[in-house]
């Protein structure tokens, strides 16, 4: 009975051991998958490892472990893997190599110090179209070769995150605008509203610059990221179109960096398009409007017709911007009266209509005319001067004591580039001598008036548009402009 009691106890306990043992382990595998699962939630939370990359994707990383790679000289010039990059969006980008255009998009380091990484997208990419700012993103791509931190030939792999874009019609933009909380510097904005005007900026010239008109009154001014694609164009005037852009910290705009974002794309020209005007009138009574204060209540915001006689011809600088100017009005006797200012997207809209010549212009009433179209042009213009003939006529007037006419006033001349003598003083035009026969006159141009003459012009005959001024003594042309065509190229 002893033995066999003895054998059951060693059995018990064999069982007894065996059974703590796996209770062992069991704890032990529990605590190991725990902390395993503690260790990888806090290393994904600080550190968002990208998933579902490309099988060719050799290394992945988040900006903050490329930034360090980066700046201790891992990745040598030359290195021509393809790798997997991490980061929050902070801004979109374009670029332009050589007569290439790139769009792309750059991620935020988190390091103070830690340099922002570029990412180029392929030709005719859009990545606007799909990601935010705020968002973060997983891109797949090659770092530069020449040595630039960069990310070429990039390729979205997965978008997520809330946007921190605020999405706004030009209205309500208005309204937070002018609140006492003022948007903060570099915040993005979604814009939405019916584009007012079109003009491109003259210190960049691969920027447009955006108009958008709010019921108030108020404009908002946008300027669209320099070489953008799908950039607005003056066809788009008056049609509802949405683009994305950030604060301008220097208060110059309202948005800039701006890119278009809604599906309609336009490449039309800006006589591809034209807008049935709301209103038909003359140049007198829409200037008896304005001097009735009329004008604004009865024709604001809205696209008008208006006949007149083309009198003259201006070029109007603001900042940075040159808007070129074509005068309606009459003349009678020595004055020019019912002059109303048109001002033109195009560079040269006189090549279309000579002054003298009666014309048809569209344009969107915003306080004046503005971005005018010549509809037609009819009748003949003002009689062409030589050089001669003009400087023969306004001496005879003036040594008879009479004043000019206002067809003397402002004429056109015809006369061959005879030469051109610069200015010893900076920011002063030029002296371009134009002669006919024997009779030579200087004339000054307009500071950015377009097509000015150049040594290669002497000896061409050229047309200008100018206004006479001096004395019997000293007789000179000023305000100058060229109307005669452009040669063919």
């Amino acid at each position: 009975m002893s033995g066999r009691f003895d054998e059951t106890e060693q059995i018990a306990h064999r069982h007894r051991r065996t059974m703590l043992w796996r209770v062992v382990l069991g704890a032990c595998c529990v605590a190991g998958i725990a902390y395993w699962g503690l260790n990888y939630f806090v290393v994904t939370s600080n550190h968002p490892k990208p998933k579902r990359f490309p099988l060719d994707v050799v290394l992945q990383f988040t900006t903050d472990q490329l930034a360090k790679e980066w700046s201790a000289g891992r990745f040598a010039q030359g290195f021509d893997v393809r790798v997997g990059v991490t980061g929050t969006i902070l801004r979109f980008a374009s670029i332009r190599d050589g007569s290439t255009q790139h769009a792309g998009v750059v991620l935020a380091t988190k390091g103070k110090s830690g340099p922002e990484l570029l990412c180029v997208f392929n030709r005719n990419e859009e990545p606007w179209r799909t990601m935010r700012p705020g968002q973060t993103a997983s891109l797949a791509g090659r770092l530069a070769c020449d040595g630039t931190y960069r990310l070429c030939d990039a390729e979205a792999v997965i978008i997520e995150g809330a946007s921190l874009c605020a999405i706004r019609s030009v209205d309500n933009y208005v309204k937070t605008r002018n609140a006492s909380a003022a948007p903060s510097d570099n915040s993005w904005v979604q814009l939405e509203g019916r584009l007012a005007d079109v003009r491109r900026s003259q210190s960049d010239s691969d920027a447009v610059i955006l108009e958008f008109s709010a019921s108030n009154g108020s404009s908002v001014r946008c300027q669209f990221m320099a070489t953008a694609p799908r950039q607005c164009t003056p066809a788009d005037r008056g049609r509802e179109v949405a683009i994305l852009g950030r604060h301008d910290p220097k208060r110059e705009f309202d948005l800039i960096d701006c890119v278009r974002v809604d599906e309609l794309a336009t490449e039309l020209q800006p006589t591809d398009v034209g807008h049935e005007p709301a209103f038909r009138l003359t140049v007198s009574e829409l200037k008896d409007a304005y001097e009735t204060g009329q004008a604004a209540e009865r024709y604001g915001n809205r696209w008008v017709e208006v006949t007149g006689q083309v009198v003259a011809l201006q070029q109007q600088k603001t900042g940075e911007e040159i808007t070129s100017v074509i005068v309606l009005g009459s003349r009678e006797g020595d004055s020019l009266r019912d002059n109303i200012s048109c001002e033109f997207l195009e560079e040269e809209p006189w090549l279309k209509a000579k002054p003298g010549q009666t014309v048809k212009i569209t344009g969107l009433m915003d306080g004046s005319l503005r971005s005018c179209e010549i509809v037609e042009a009819t009748g003949e213009p003002y009689p062409i001067f030589t050089v001669e003939r003009l400087l023969n006529s306004a001496r005879d007037q003036q040594m008879d004591g009479t004043q000019l006419t206002s067809l003397m006033k402002f004429s056109l001349i015809e006369g061959v580039v005879d030469e051109i003598i610069p200015s010893p003083r900076k920011g002063i035009q030029p002296t371009v001598k134009l002669k006919s026969e024997d009779s030579v006159v200087s004339c000054y141009f307009l500071q950015d008036a377009p097509r000015q003459p150049t040594q290669n012009d002497i000896g061409k005959t050229i047309l200008v548009f100018a206004e006479f001024a001096g004395s019997p003594r000293r007789i000179e042309l000023g305000m100058a402009l060229r109307v005669d065509s452009k040669p063919s190229p």
